[in-house]
């Protein structure tokens, strides 16, 4: 649950690497550093593992295994076992949502990205809807927080190693605190602005008046989403991945 105590100024380069902090950028609105990081000790959590784990087929399951050997695809392919989880782990019992699911083996790259890319949202998805569910009952606010999907999604890319952390951050464009203050106080806190999409919600007004002059940061920006973050597409369930059963 992002707070407006948690915006840090983005446009010091050395708060790019962080693991931790909330900027307003011009060209992908709100993102949450904390969604961006895609690593994780748990080899169920994070994009990174989730592209590790395909990368390497799947990490062997005792309990999965007769799952694995009774399935094949229509093609007569073979698959692995793959479990991909988001959750709360500061809470007790790390309550959250998981996908389970068998994912054909000797893909090619681009089908690997495009597997990765659809388990990842479909969980993103479920957690929200999780996170929503406990907002009904105040616990809250996360749920498809305005900066949730789209900082997910470009730490997507960070995980499976198209963009580094640094590099994605100044395609977005970052801008000051004072500016994401701004933002913050005359649009509302970010977990009441709710966005389902995978693409962000920008600012209505990114400037604001000096002394001297009236200042916006993204003035020059053209507040379209860097394409880098749109080069893969999902894949539907059936042909390279099903749920297991």
């Amino acid at each position: 649950m992002s707070k407006r105590t948690d915006i840090i100024d983005g446009t010091m380069t050395s708060n790019w690497s962080k693991k931790s902090g909330l900027i307003y950028t011009c060209n992908a609105g709100w993102i949450d550093l904390g969604h961006l990081n895609p690593h994780n000790a748990r080899p169920e959590i994070g994009a990174g593992n989730l592209w590790k784990n395909i990368i390497q087929g799947g990490k062997p399951v005792a309990s999965y295994q007769d799952k694995e050997k009774d399935f094949t695809f229509r093609d007569g392919s073979t698959g692995f076992a793959l479990v991909y989880r988001q959750d709360h782990a500061g809470y007790p019992f790390k309550p959250g949502r998981e996908g389970k699911y068998i994912v054909k083996k000797n893909l090619n790259i681009l089908q690997k990205k495009r597997v990765a890319l659809s388990i990842f949202m479909e969980v993103s998805t479920l957690f929200e809807e999780f996170q929503k569910m406990l907002g009904s009952i105040r616990l809250t606010d996360s749920g498809f927080s305005q900066e949730d999907l789209v900082s997910n999604l470009i730490g997507f890319y960070i995980g499976i190693g198209d963009v580094t952390q640094v590099a994605a951050l100044k395609a977005c464009k970052p801008v000051s605190d004072r500016t994401a203050r701004k933002i913050w106080d005359s649009e509302g806190a970010v977990g009441e602005n709710k966005n389902k999409a995978w693409s962000p919600k920008y600012a209505s007004n990114t400037g604001y008046d000096t002394k001297y002059q009236c200042v916006d940061e993204c003035g020059s920006s053209p507040r379209t989403f860097p394409r880098i973050f749109q080069s893969i597409q999902p894949i539907a369930k059936g042909e390279c991945h099903v749920d297991m059963q």
